[in-house]
């Protein structure tokens, strides 16, 4: 018992000396956003601005099998967001992905049935 009790406190020790020895530092990092969040359209047409740093989220919500609803909080106001987002779920992470690359996020050009409320995305680009 008595071998135990000192070969913990060898080992108590030894990584209080370690962490002494450390070379303390942070790193702090602040993702720099690429592009800007806006809607700017009508009722029936507009275009939706998702800068880079929320289409990352997008993205990984579409991969992950997230459902369309997550990507509520994401999407800048002005529009009927819940069918927005409902949109930009259906091109898919693939599209969304690819038109992203350059790091300035993107945007998406919509159409919408004033009668129905439905929502049509007719193309993505680059910001």
């Amino acid at each position: 018992m008595e071998l135990v009790q000192k070969t913990k406190e060898d080992y108590d020790n030894a990584n209080a000396y370690l962490a002494k020895q450390q070379p303390k530092f942070s790193i702090k990092a602040k993702a720099k956003c690429g592009g800007t969040n806006k809607f700017v359209g009508n009722i029936v047409a507009g275009t939706v601005y998702v800068d880079s740093c929320k289409t990352n989220k997008i993205i990984a919500i579409i991969a992950g099998g997230g459902g369309a609803s997550s990507l509520v909080g994401l999407l800048p106001g002005g529009a009927a967001i819940a069918i927005v987002a409902v949109a930009i779920y259906t091109i898919g992470g693939a599209v969304i992905s690819y038109n992203a690359a350059d790091g300035n996020g993107i945007k998406i050009k919509i159409l919408k049935n004033p009668i129905t409320g439905k929502v049509y995305p007719y193309w993505v680009k680059p910001q």
